[in-house]
């Protein structure tokens, strides 16, 4: 069962436990089954995670989620693709100071500003949708309109890891049972789908091998 974010799995998981009181307390055990997840899946080494947006035409910024930790590629989505390349604050403010002069509608280049934001050059000029795959610590539970490495290719999981976890929490002991069973087996799932990512050579990419979507399994 494919989820388009984090929030739309969290819904699923409201739904699936049937107990909507408990909403703000799956984003915390989604955050442990992506826990466990490294701990269990020996080819899982880290959790990458993807936003996406529109750049705003005359903004020279972006904020990106509080969890991001390092960007693995900063993309505009049009044809072709347009990687957007890090930078140093000098590198920036030299072409900053030739923007005027350049005809370019698209920022080549960015560079960390402070906190979670980077600015961008040149300047775009048109509002392009935009990718960025990013390092996290871990989901950042007050930003859920992103997705993963894991929840592309093992929604599944996550779904019945965090249903598991909501269970063992009311004391449903009937739920308890039949969502382990089910986190376990697309565990296992996982577990092989990696293994084959691990031994899989990746031609013509910019991200590393198990970032890009393969779902595994249907919903129990």
């Amino acid at each position: 069962m494919p989820f388009g974010n984090y929030q739309e799995l969290v819904d699923e998981v409201v739904d699936l436990v049937g107990r909507g009181r408990i909403r703000n307390k799956v984003p915390g055990w989604l955050q442990l089954a992506e826990s466990e997840a490294l701990a269990e899946v020996r080819d899982l080494r880290e959790i990458k995670y993807k936003t996406t947006g529109n750049l705003i035409a005359g903004t020279a910024t972006l904020t990106l989620p509080d969890a991001v930790m390092g960007i693995e590629l900063f993309q505009l989505d049009e044809s072709p693709v347009k990687v957007v390349k890090e930078a140093s604050i000098d590198q920036l403010v030299e072409r900053r100071a030739v923007e005027n002069a350049s005809s370019d509608r698209y920022p080549t280049m960015y560079a960390w500003n402070s906190g979670r934001t980077i600015e961008m050059a040149p300047t775009p000029q048109i509002a392009s949708a935009y990718t960025i795959y990013y390092k996290g610590a871990m989901l950042d539970v007050n930003e859920l309109k992103v997705t993963s490495n894991i929840l592309e290719q093992a929604p599944n999981y996550l779904l019945y890891a965090a249903a598991w976890h909501c269970a063992v929490y009311t004391r449903n002991s009937e739920q308890e049972a039949r969502f382990e069973k089910a986190r376990d087996r697309y565990l296992r799932s996982y577990q092989k789908l990696t293994s084959r990512l691990r031994d899989t050579p990746q031609v013509g990419s910019n991200v590393r091998r198990g970032d890009h979507p393969q779902t595994t399994g249907t919903s129990a």
